[in-house]
């Protein structure tokens, strides 16, 4: 289907995309990094908020997030952890991967595995013992987020912490109460 998730699986990298090769767009994210020492890296769903950025593919700048070089990807399965080790160790602050929400997921189960991944239950890991995982960040967006995303990238970039995403579970108690609150409205 063209996602991306089967290179963000492999160990070795041996599956990819033709149009979107995980070495290909290693070695900008590479020059990027040589080029601007110490900035964020941020890997963007293309069906989350990236359609709502004004990136430059061929510098990855965005007006939206300063001091990040910003990198659409087909879906954040896509994103190997080998690849946000060699970002790290090539200088940026921090790793930025905006995801779609899990049950918004375009590709079903990219977020879910990047989170495992991300967190040593699916191979390949995150190898914390290689990288700060402090300094890497998921955040689950839906579209119309954008401005969620560039301050959470503005937070990051001033040393604040990232906030936590917004589970399904506190989703779904904020709208029983407005539902709740909403029906004590009518009633009186």
């Amino acid at each position: 289907v063209g996602c991306g998730i089967c290179s963000g699986s492999c160990d070795s990298t041996g599956i990819g995309l033709d149009w979107f090769d995980v070495l290909d767009q290693r070695a900008t994210l590479d020059r990027w990094l040589a080029e601007e020492p110490g900035t964020g890296i941020a890997f963007v769903c293309a069906h989350s908020v990236a359609g709502e950025l004004h990136v430059d593919p061929g510098s990855g700048r965005c007006a939206e997030l300063v001091g990040y070089r910003v990198l659409g990807v087909p879906c954040v399965g896509w994103v190997h952890m080998l690849t946000v080790e060699r970002c790290q160790k090539r200088g940026a602050r921090e790793v930025v991967i905006a995801s779609c929400g899990t049950a918004d997921c375009r590709y079903r189960e990219g977020p879910t595995w990047l989170q495992a991944r991300r967190s040593g239950e699916r191979r390949p890991a995150l190898r914390i013992d290689r990288v700060d995982p402090a300094r890497v960040h998921v955040l689950e967006l839906r579209a119309g987020e954008a401005k969620r995303l560039a301050r959470a990238c503005a937070d990051l970039a001033g040393g604040a912490p990232v906030p936590r995403p917004r589970g399904r579970f506190r989703r779904t108690v904020s709208a029983a109460a407005l539902w709740l609150a909403l029906a004590g409205i009518l009633v009186v």
